[in-house]
């Protein structure tokens, strides 16, 4: 499994950060049933003031990949779809 940070950025200049670290998830599902729990809380909260969403993912040695993302939508099909 790997770290996970997903972080929101409103038109109103707001900035909030979500952290998944691997070591206290017992497998990846349950990584990603919390990280889709949060998405829906953010997009109730942030609403239409949400412009993006970037999702980090790493290892503890190796590549660092950073994506960004336009709306939760896409990032819950990203974590949706994992096994």
């Amino acid at each position: 499994m790997k770290n996970i940070t997903i972080t929101f950025s409103t038109s109103d200049n707001r900035t909030q950060a979500n952290g998944y670290d691997p070591r206290f998830y017992e497998s990846r599902e349950k990584q990603c049933e919390d990280i889709i729990n949060d998405l829906q809380t953010a997009k109730k909260l942030f609403g239409d003031k949400l412009i993006m969403i970037t999702v980090t993912e790493w290892e503890e040695s190796g590549d660092i990949e950073s994506t960004p993302y336009r709306n939760i939508d896409e990032v819950s099909a990203r974590y949706s779809a994992e096994d």
